[in-house]
């Protein structure tokens, strides 16, 4: 592969050396390893997880595995049993990320909540969660990526089950809907900075954030995003601490293709009404507009940009 040149304009440090990096690539169709969901413990779970082999002496999939920091900050939990459990031999649920757990657990468990979706994954326990520290920085964009690799590979293309991995930020305490909507683009630009020296955008969605079918990409995967924040405007998007939860857009496409998602959208939209007074301004359908749009749950005028940049290489893949 060679050593990555200067120009690439790395934010965040210590990135593991080209030697490692060399044995990165693209989460295929199917799980690496065969998944029995019948038999572990998690949905979706790798069984070589559970048993707390990660290496296997093949190739890494996760290209932050053995980076230091990466590893280190990683907050990959699964719920069982009522309790968060750490699911790659990371620390144990800290007492702040149970409580925001919870809050958030309660809220979206409310009768009246509209997003459907929200409330079978948390039924269902097809979720990942973590709290990452400060919104807008370098560590918890390593983290985080890290963990999204770890989630693309547990959720293969294909998997039935609806998941999301949702990242707490207890830091800062945003002051309105606009500063979370800065620290939102910031975090997402951070991460994407380290994801294209390992993984081109998924090409099933552009990566222009003008474009209507723009989808955010992390590990060839491309991602959905909801920002929730104690300022938000939306009453479903309020939340004592400031939270991305991502979700996979090909489970989008699965359930368009069987027909089950405008019954769902529809649904979301008539229970967003009785829960607010009022239908989201955003809300619109995939294709239409850009879905940046709906990102930080602000409502943004019509002429608004959204600040994130694709940056050129996208990752050593061959790809321009």
């Amino acid at each position: 592969m060679g050593t990555r040149p200067a120009r690439w304009g790395i934010h965040a440090p210590n990135l593991p050396p080209p030697m490692l990096l060399a044995d990165a690539r693209p989460f295929p169709n199917a799980s690496r390893h065969a998944l029995d969901t019948a038999d572990a413990p998690h949905p979706g779970r790798c069984p070589l997880h559970a048993a707390g082999e990660l290496g296997c002496g093949e190739p890494p999939w996760n290209p932050l595995h053995r980076h230091p920091e990466a590893a280190g900050q990683s907050r990959y939990l699964a719920p069982e049993d009522g309790e968060l459990v750490p699911i790659l031999g990371t620390a144990p649920a800290t007492a702040q990320e149970r409580a925001i757990h919870a809050r958030f657990q309660s809220k979206v468990q409310e009768p009246g909540f509209p997003c459907v979706a929200a409330r079978s994954v948390f039924n269902r326990g097809t979720y990942r969660f973590g709290a990452y520290g400060r919104l807008g920085s370098s560590r918890a964009a390593l983290a985080l990526c890290h963990d999204l690799y770890e989630f693309a590979h547990e959720w293969p293309v294909g998997q039935p089950a609806f998941a999301s991995l949702i990242a707490a930020f207890p830091a800062p305490l945003v002051a309105d809907e606009s500063a979370f909507e800065h620290l939102l683009w910031q975090q997402l630009q951070l991460m994407h900075d380290i994801d294209r020296q390992f993984f081109g955008w998924d090409r099933a969605v552009s990566r222009d954030p003008a474009h209507p079918q723009f989808s955010f990409s992390i590990g060839a995967r491309a991602f959905f995003v909801v920002g929730l924040n104690p300022c938000a405007s939306r009453h479903a998007r309020r939340t004592e601490a400031s939270l991305l939860v991502f979700n996979l857009h090909d489970q989008f496409e699965a359930l368009r293709a069987s027909g089950k998602f405008e019954p769902m959208q529809q649904a979301i939209r008539q229970r967003d009404l009785a829960y607010q007074g009022s239908l989201n301004p955003m809300l619109d359908d995939f294709g239409r507009q850009s879905e940046t749009r709906q990102y930080s749950g602000r409502a943004v005028p019509h002429d608004w940009r959204c600040p994130f940049q694709f940056r050129y290489p996208a990752a050593p893949t061959g790809e321009p």
